[in-house]
């Protein structure tokens, strides 16, 4: 059995004794999650454990190193604050969690079944097999078909084609891969 005081004496120490986070992130919208990553990076930036376990008051946390077991396989990311960021780390900004719904409401609406079927027959009619090499060319013709006549809609929506496109593209390519993996593609 580990003896923790006895390691402690000896100025060894655990990560996990300074403190842990826990949160769920649906990697499907990870954007969901993201402003509660930037307030626990705050808060430890702002004060960080590992100093106040030895006395610093003034200590700045360097960020929190996040670890996932899933499948048996450990995954891990580090999330920093400003102060600890370089030039080439992403530094973490705020989701507009409403905004981001309205998108995927407006996405909803616009990748409709009946666009997605258009879509098949679209390569169909141009001998493209139903295969994951053609994903590509299937999600051309849907987001070009959604330019086409759902302009009038995304710019109505204050939003911008870009940001329309990405989500429509994976809900598209969710979709395809369905199709073509079911008995039903051809």
């Amino acid at each position: 059995m580990i003896n923790l005081k006895e390691l402690n004496d000896n100025r060894i120490f655990f990560i996990n004794q300074f403190g842990e986070w826990k949160i769920d992130i649906d990697f499907n919208e990870p954007e969901q999650s993201q402003n509660k990553l930037i307030d626990y990076t705050i808060s430890v930036e702002e004060e960080c454990p590992v100093a106040k376990h030895f006395g610093v008051e003034k200590g700045t946390g360097e960020g929190i190193v996040w670890t996932c077991n899933y499948n048996g396989i450990v995954y891990r990311m580090k999330v920093k604050g400003e102060l600890h960021s370089t030039s080439k780390v992403k530094i973490l900004a705020p989701v507009d969690i409403e905004r981001v719904n309205s998108i995927n409401e407006l996405v909803c609406n616009v990748v409709t079944e009946n666009r997605l079927l258009q879509g098949l027959d679209h390569l169909r009619e141009n001998n493209i097999e139903l295969s994951i090499e053609n994903t590509g060319s299937f999600i051309k013709w849907v987001n070009g078909d959604i330019v086409k006549e759902e302009i009038d809609l995304i710019i109505g929506s204050n939003f911008e084609i870009k940001e329309v496109m990405a989500p429509a593209s994976k809900k598209a390519k969710a979709w395809f891969f369905d199709k073509i993996f079911s008995d039903d593609a051809n």
